[in-house]
């Protein structure tokens, strides 16, 4: 596609802010619809943006996230560890990772891509080239890619076709072949970028380190299940006393409210899907009843599930 024809698609933000009101929903949504998300977030005019779609992502155990830098910097500590990312890098954020937002500078503009883990195999990428992926996408490598500025305009360039295919993918014809089309593309074009950029890191972790990720990802794979912490200090054979103590000394908060702070942003999610009832997302998330799902999600949110849905995003706080 020429850059003419890109140009005359609609702005990936614009549409964004158009179409939904809260960037959250609309990433699992577009996730859930077509396996694939993909936004610009300028932050002079969306700065809140990047913060909610890192939230949406960080309940999420089954997707990737790309990431490329067009202006200005940024700084997110994955895995514990601090990455500042400035123009023409790219970031790698793996489905399990434990991801946040530190500090943007206030000029950044980011074009960010999130899929789903098992797209690539829905899409019969063959094998090969999958486990070729596969071995550069772990936490064994950095999670960020200084790219040549040639590099990085082409790279932008797939990430635009992207959009534009998943913008109408309902209203052209094979939209949803060119759309899958595209993204084998962009998962080539990564795979290739790969072998010059990716660099391993050194094997510094301590034990402790260990453990508080090990929970994390646990925690982030079965919140859902078990809102218990000794399910997880069981599985890793440890006190519920030691693991608080470690998750708090590293992550800053104890371990508890990690698995409530999961709760609640999928909570939030789930209540921003019209189409589920109040007594539907208490069953999801493994509640007794709708009652006690109230008071757990008021207890945590100062608000009650009904009173979050009629005013979500009006209520300072909320969101």
């Amino acid at each position: 596609m020429s850059d003419a024809a890109l140009a005359k698609a609609p702005k990936t933000d614009h549409w964004l802010n158009d179409c939904f009101q809260d960037i959250r929903h609309y990433i699992v949504d577009s996730i859930r619809k077509h396996d694939i998300a993909v936004a610009t977030f300028d932050h002079t005019k969306q700065s809140p943006y990047l913060k909610e779609a890192i939230y949406s992502l960080e309940t999420r155990s089954d997707i990737f996230c790309v990431a490329l830098l067009l202006e200005g910097e940024t700084t997110l500590q994955i895995d514990l560890e601090q990455f500042t990312f400035r123009e023409n890098d790219v970031i790698i954020a793996l489905p399990d990772a434990s991801k946040s937002v530190t500090h943007i500078k206030s000029t950044a503009v980011i074009q960010l891509v999130a899929f789903s883990a098992d797209l690539p195999i829905k899409l019969n990428i063959p094998e090969y080239f999958f486990d070729y992926v596969q071995y550069y996408f772990t936490s064994e490598f950095k999670p960020m890619w200084s790219l040549a500025k040639e590099e990085a305009a082409h790279l932008r360039h797939v990430i635009n076709s992207l959009a534009y295919y998943l913008n109408h993918v309902e209203e052209r014809t094979f939209g949803k072949d060119l759309l899958m089309g595209m993204f084998s593309v962009f998962m080539y074009e990564l795979g290739a970028l790969a072998t010059t950029y990716a660099e391993p890191l050194p094997n510094t972790s301590s034990r402790k380190k260990q453990l508080f990720l090990s929970f994390y990802r646990l925690a982030k794979k079965y919140f859902r299940q078990h809102r218990e912490l000794t399910h997880y200090a069981d599985r890793l054979f440890v006190t519920p006393k030691y693991l608080s103590e470690v998750v708090k000394e590293l992550g800053g908060v104890t371990a508890t409210k990690v698995i409530e702070t999961f709760v609640i942003n999928e909570a939030k999610i789930l209540l921003a899907t019209p189409s589920l009832t109040i007594a539907q997302v208490a069953d999801l998330l493994n509640f007794s009843d709708q009652s006690f799902f109230g008071k757990y999600f008021k207890r945590m949110v100062g608000i009650s599930p009904k009173a979050y849905r009629e005013n979500r995003g009006t209520i300072e706080g909320v969101l």
